[in-house]
This record gives C-alpha cells, structure tokens and sequence, in this order.
C-alpha cells in the first residue's frame, strides 16, 4: 500500500472560515479583532491560521490572541 503525501493547510481564507462554522463574514472580522482566532494580512487578503480554528477559540469564553493589523 502505497502512502500519500497529505499537505496540511497552514492558513484559511475568511469566506473558508464562515462557510466551516456557518456564521457570517462580519462574525469571522469580530471574532479576529476580539482575539478568538489568529490572523495576518498579507495586502488584501487576511489569512487566518489553521491551528486557531476550531470550535474552543471560536466559541471560547476569553480571547487568546493578540492579532494588530
């Protein structure tokens, strides 16, 4: 059996967050500039760092990132 090479995501796009969760692009903005998930920008285009989204930060009760664009 051969293995395959699976590439892990490091980053997500805004529009990818919202579809995974349900929740609406100005939802996915809040919850970056509240600190719940961490991101960057890079131009345009915010990238969103795939270890910070899951269920915990997203709905977690206190921030547990510092994100300054």
């Amino acid at each position: 059996m051969q293995s395959k090479n699976i590439k892990q995501r490091l980053y997500y796009r805004r529009k990818e967050v919202a579809e995974m969760f349900g929740i609406s692009l100005r939802t996915v903005d809040r919850k970056i500039q509240d600190g719940y998930i961490k991101a960057m920008k890079g131009g345009h285009t915010v990238f969103i760092k795939s270890d910070s989204v899951n269920i915990e930060n997203m709905f977690a009760s206190k921030p547990k990132f510092n994100n300054e664009f």
